[in-house]
């Protein structure tokens, strides 16, 4: 890989006060109310997951499908019979086949319940970011907010970035 790629050097000499905002993952549900069982019943899912995939493997990203890279793709480590080891940050196109980078991480919590997301960590320090409440900002341009979690306590169900 790419040395300036891993480290976002393009992403980190521009202003992101002024960029977009991108939605790294989401998962949220909206209807009318009604029991599925009821006849007018009406639910609608937006649900997203992304991956960062270097210019090198764009023909192999832009073959992904949602089962790929959604909400319901499970990222997590894995060590092969071989010892080849794929740590949880790695996005495989075919196992021992990387192609991007994971950029937030679904971390059940066993005994207490619940999922936690987590943000990449080479994301986080890449950016040079600062947790602030539910937000992360970047003090080198007047705190600004890069990356929000709409859902109190980090158990967002809507994480995205500028």
């Amino acid at each position: 890989m790419d040395k300036d790629w891993v480290l976002l050097s393009k992403e980190t000499k521009r202003k992101i006060s002024a960029a977009t905002w991108v939605p790294l993952r989401a998962s949220q549900t909206t209807g009318n109310g009604l029991d599925v069982k009821q006849a007018g019943f009406i639910e609608e899912v937006f649900a997203l997951g992304s991956v960062a995939i270097p210019p090198e493997h764009r023909e192999l990203g832009d073959r992904l499908k949602w089962t790929d890279i959604g909400i319901g793709h499970n990222v997590l480590p894995c060590a092969y019979e071989d010892g080849y080891y794929s740590p949880i940050d790695q996005h495989q196109h075919n196992d021992k086949q990387p192609i991007g980078v994971e950029l937030i991480f679904e971390h059940p919590q066993p005994v207490v319940g619940g999922k936690r997301w987590i943000i990449n960590a080479d994301l986080i320090v890449a950016l040079r970011l600062v947790k602030d409440g539910n937000a992360w900002v970047r003090p080198e341009e007047d705190f600004v907010v890069v990356i929000r979690a709409d859902i109190p306590h980090m158990n967002p169900q809507f994480l995205s970035t500028r």
